[in-house]
């Protein structure tokens, strides 16, 4: 859904053309109601939408998959301490997962939770860049036969 999001997002923002800096004050925030421009240019269509190049393609995934791995590396904690326990028997602070939150918000802080998070990105990462600009590119090439 992240993926999407951005694309949209890229989408609308080479659509809509900016704004003269003498129609705004320094500074302000444009929205819909403050936009001198009619209602209907603001949202964009997928008919309307401009296709994208393969570095916005590139953008979005990155963007979508450090949301991900944002979101979802405690749980991946939660797992790598729980099989260090089976590992090693004599850990008692792994052994359950109410156990093992308990003891890495009490010993390590919120924190506990990401270490490890920069490198596991920087790994994953160009993976999932690549698998979305092909996905693309391979969508894109369907579409025109």
């Amino acid at each position: 859904m992240t993926y999407e999001e951005v694309k949209r997002a890229l989408a609308a923002a080479r659509v809509l053309p900016p704004l003269p800096p003498s129609s705004r004050p320094s500074g302000a925030l444009v929205t819909s109601e403050t936009s001198p421009l009619p209602p209907s240019s603001l949202s964009v269509t997928p008919a309307q939408a401009p296709k994208l190049a393969p570095l916005d393609h590139a953008f979005a995934a990155s963007v979508s998959k450090i949301f991900a791995s944002t979101l979802t590396y405690p749980s991946q904690v939660l797992r790598s301490r729980q099989q260090q326990y089976l590992d090693a028997a004599s850990k008692t602070q792994y052994r359950t997962i109410a156990s093992t939150i308990d003891w890495i918000v009490r010993n390590e802080g919120i924190s506990g939770f990401y270490k490890g998070l920069l490198p596991n990105t920087l790994k994953v990462l160009p993976a999932s860049i690549i698998t979305f600009v092909v996905y693309e590119a391979i969508n894109n090439g369907l579409k025109a036969v």
